[in-house]
Parts: structure tokens; sequence; C-alpha cells
């Protein structure tokens, strides 16, 4: 995928170069690090920069020059992750560890999600298929924080609704929840309020189901521990225990705007290139009775993400990064949610043919102009124009709205969004319908979406 994507013109921007710089500099066990990379520069190549630059502002290497020397304006959680790859090999080795540990992640959120749905092994089969769109895959060679984000915090999601069904706590679950929440904010800082959310929903759960106090603060100190390690780290690099000082949110049109972008964009929108998510949505609403903390957990962290990200108006959707980069977080939640919904399809004895030929076509869809070079890969932060982006489905986006370009509060145009909301329900309400016993009759739900799609039109 790595290659696909290098000889179709995507090459290392945005912040890429400056994680990898922050890596190497902690590899040296040296965070003050403009004389160490500065040394590096001699002989090693960083992406950008040629071998032998001279630095001359600490801005070249989105430095912060605080108390105690130049370092990286980043948590350092993403540079720890990729600096023994990066040491290895360089760029190459750094990108492909990365996405060697986000798979590794994915596939083990896959395992715990088919123990707390019960999956078969034809089940657990279209899960993973669910996974494996094109467009993970690509978010999966950035060197971004935001995906693998995205797959801790899943992860502690799904083992806090897996304690809530089995009622009872495994040195799994505890070593899963304490080390994940505990590492969220050293990825990003914005983070820590989604940890405080998962803290709070373990805490819950745990005593609802009769586990000792003694287990309890043995994960909460585990947390206190990890986020007090950032803020001493934090504090004595910047003088401020959250790090390096961020835009606050903004609430306007924008944010408005930005916001359901993630959601419904026809670039950016989390249902528009995984429409699996939307069976999540499904699984989700078959959950929420007997899993009500889970299921209420999962959906404050995809809304508390989804409004940092929103209002975060004085950088776009990640500025030039790729497509869908604020979204990344709350993409594999989303989708391990749809392992509930195929759980109850298999209890409804329904064949389980019919999704995986729908996922698979969808995915070859996807696949086609991406392997034929013909997929914009980046956020058109300059122009925003609707006809140099390619969007993810060829022959379809003339029917999506768009909502990158200025003073599109409800999308371009607005009867695409409407068109797009009426669509995603019926696909939410058939996977309900999917999961209960009986003879399937699709009609009437399609008779009322043509109708519903004749009236926009």
């Amino acid at each position: 995928v790595i290659w696909i994507t290098r000889i179709h013109g995507s090459n290392p921007t945005g912040d890429e170069p400056w994680y990898l710089i922050a890596s190497q500099a902690l590899w040296h066990l040296h965070p003050p690090f403009l004389s160490d990379v500065a040394a590096d520069f001699r002989h090693l190549t960083f992406s950008v920069f040629p071998k032998g630059t001279t630095i001359r502002t600490p801005h070249m290497l989105e430095g912060f020059n605080g108390r105690h020397g130049t370092v990286s304006t980043f948590e350092p959680g993403l540079p720890l992750v990729l600096a023994p790859f990066f040491n290895i090999g360089g760029e190459l080795v750094a990108r492909t560890g990365l996405m060697t540990v986000e798979m590794a992640g994915l596939v083990f959120l896959h395992r715990r999600v088919s123990l707390l749905a019960e999956l078969s092994q034809r089940s657990q089969a279209l899960l993973a298929l669910m996974f494996a769109a094109p467009a993970v895959l690509l978010a999966a060679t950035q060197i971004y924080p935001d995906l693998i984000s995205g797959i801790v915090m899943a992860c502690a999601a799904i083992e806090v609704a897996l304690i809530e069904k089995r009622r009872h706590v495994t040195k799994v679950s505890v070593l899963v929840v304490a080390l994940a929440i505990a590492f969220l904010p050293w990825l990003q800082i914005k983070n820590l309020s989604v940890g405080f959310i998962l803290i709070l929903a373990f805490v819950l759960v745990a005593r609802r189901i009769g586990c000792s106090w003694r287990l309890t603060l043995t994960v909460g100190a585990a947390v206190a521990t990890g986020w007090l390690l950032l803020f001493l780290y934090n504090f004595y690099y910047f003088g401020h225990v959250l790090g390096f000082p961020e835009p606050s949110p903004t609430f306007n049109k924008s944010a408005i705007q930005y916001t359901m972008g993630l959601v419904f964009g026809r670039d950016q929108g989390v249902f528009v290139q995984l429409p699996t998510a939307l069976v999540g949505v499904a699984g989700l609403w078959l959950a929420r009775r007997r899993l009500p903390v889970g299921v209420l957990t999962s959906m404050a962290v995809v809304g508390v993400i989804l409004v940092l990200n929103g209002t975060y108006v004085s950088n776009a959707y990640g500025g030039d990064a790729f497509d869908g980069r604020f979204e990344w977080s709350i993409m594999p939640l989303m989708v391990a949610w749809a392992g509930w919904a195929i759980s109850r399809w298999q209890s409804a004895n329904r064949s389980l043919w019919g999704p995986t030929i729908l996922v698979a076509g969808a995915w070859v869809y996807q696949a086609v102009p991406i392997l034929n070079a013909h997929h914009s890969y980046y956020n058109d932060v300059n122009a925003w124009d609707p006809v140099s982006s390619s969007g993810w489905w060829p022959g379809l986006n003339w029917i999506l709205p768009q909502f990158d370009g200025r003073r599109l509060t409800f999308g371009n145009s607005n009867f695409a969004l409407l068109f797009e909301i009426a669509l995603f329900l019926l696909a939410v309400v058939l996977a309900i319908r999917y999961a209960r016993p009986g003879t399937m009759r699709p009609l009437p739900s399609v008779a009322v979406f043509s109708g519903l799609t004749g009236a926009i039109i």
C-alpha cells in the first residue's frame, strides 16, 4: 500500500517529517533536539530535507524554544512508537513499522469484538472485511497520531463493554484499559477528555459488577501515573501541563460546517469513506439495552472527538494532510460496533453472503480509482475546488455534499445532504431490520426511500 501511494505521487507532507525528527531526538534520549538533529543532518535524509541541511531557526523543525531548549511541539507518544523503526532503517521503515503497529491494533480490536459479540468464523470474516476498506489502508500509511489514537480508544471502549457483558474483570481487561487510557494523551493531548470518559466508564462498570476497590484503584493509579509523567514532561519543557499551546475550540458556523463534514462530507466524512460504519450505528442501537454503559461510552467518545476536531477551525481538516485525517480517530470504534449487528444477524439465522458480497464489491469499487492513480489524496486547503477533488466513489460524488469550501454550513448542495441523510438512514434501518427473524421485506423501505429521493430531487 505504501508503494502504491508513493508511485502515485503521495509524498510526505504536513507534519510527517516533524514527527520523524521528534522520534530521532527521543532515540537520542535528548528531547531538546536542535543540536542532535543538526548533527544527524550531516548523514541522514529527513524526507523534505537533503543531507547537509543547515538549521537556521527552530521553526524549521516545528520546534518550541522553551526554558530547557528547543523541543518538538508534538506530544511524545507517536515519536516514541516511531523511534525504534526510524533508527533501524529511516523513513520507509518507520512508516512500515507504524502501519504494522496499527494493523496489529486492528487485529486485536477485531478479536475482542468477536469475543464480545460471540461471532462465528464466518461472522468474524465479515467483520474483518468491514475493517479492510482501502480508505483505512491509506490512512494507515500516514505518520499522524489520529488513526493510532482511534485504535487505542476503541480498544478501551470495547473492553469496557466486554467487562459489562461478562460481569467480571480479567487480567487482559485490566491491562488493556490501564495502558490504553494512560497512553491516549501521549498521542494527542486532546485525547485527555476521552481518557476521562473511559476511566469513568470503567469505574462505573467495575462498581456495578461488584469488582474490588483494590483492582479499580490499581487501574486508576496506572492511568494517573501515565498522565502525571506526561504533565511533568510538558511542564518542564513548555511551562504548561497541557504542552504546546493550541488554539481553543471555536463555536461558529465554520465549526458546524467542519463537524458535519467529518460525518457527511464527500471528501472527509466517516460514513462516506467507510460506509460499514453505518452498520456500527445499527450495532449501537441493537446493543443499547444489553450494554447501556458500553454504548453510551462509545457515543460520548465519538461525540467529543467530532466536536474537538470540528471546532479546530484554524487548521480545518488538518490542513494539507490526507483527506479524512480528522475523522480517523472515530473510524475504528464505529466499525467495531458493526460486530454486534453481525452477531444479531447470526442469531436471526440470516445469510451473511449478501452483506459479504456487498462490502467486498464496495471496496473493489473504492479501490479502482486509487489503483488507477485517479484519486486525490490530500485536502486542497487553498482552492477547495470541487472539480479538483476526486472523492471516494467515482460516478456518485456528484450526489454527495461537500463541506470543504468556505461558508458551506450545510454542505454544497443542501439537497445532496438531505439525500445522503435519507440514504444513510435507510442503510441503518435495513441493517437493524436484518437482525429480526422472519422474512425480509425490503420493498416498503425502498418505496419510502424512493419517495424521499424524488421529493429531494
